[in-house]
């Protein structure tokens, strides 16, 4: 249901749920994807750090880090993304990327009241939110 049809899972879908992460990540590089950029690995395991979705944009590779949840008055789900974790990511993109460019992007995909989903693109992203 995940791979298929993901805005559905996020409704119904608990956010403890292990697919509903799958779900933001499906919908994530869906959006991508349409974008024109060229898909290269899903949930890769590094050394740094795991991977959620890695990307090349014409000659720039890109590490995405996918963050879903509800969205708030004062809370956004890629507030979860800590500075640590962000140091593993931008570590992993330059170690793949061997002397090309690299970036980190962060993808939110925000859950309304109504748990309808919204994506918000952060690219090359390099403090918390």
């Amino acid at each position: 249901m995940v791979r298929l049809w993901p805005r559905l899972a996020l409704r119904v879908l608990a956010a403890g749920d292990p697919c509903f992460a799958r779900a933001g990540e499906c919908l994530a590089e869906r959006a991508l994807r349409a974008r024109g950029w060229r898909f290269l690995a899903r949930r890769l395991d590094t050394r740094w750090a795991e991977i959620d979705l890695l990307f090349a944009e014409a000659e720039t590779l890109v590490v995405v880090e996918v963050k879903t949840g509800r969205a708030g008055q004062r809370f956004r789900p890629g507030m979860h993304l800590r500075s640590d974790a962000l140091a593993r990511l931008w570590r992993a993109a330059g170690a793949l990327a061997r002397g090309a460019p690299a970036r980190v992007d962060l993808v939110e995909v925000a859950l309304d009241e109504r748990r309808h989903a919204r994506l918000v693109h952060h690219p090359g992203i390099r403090a918390p939110l």
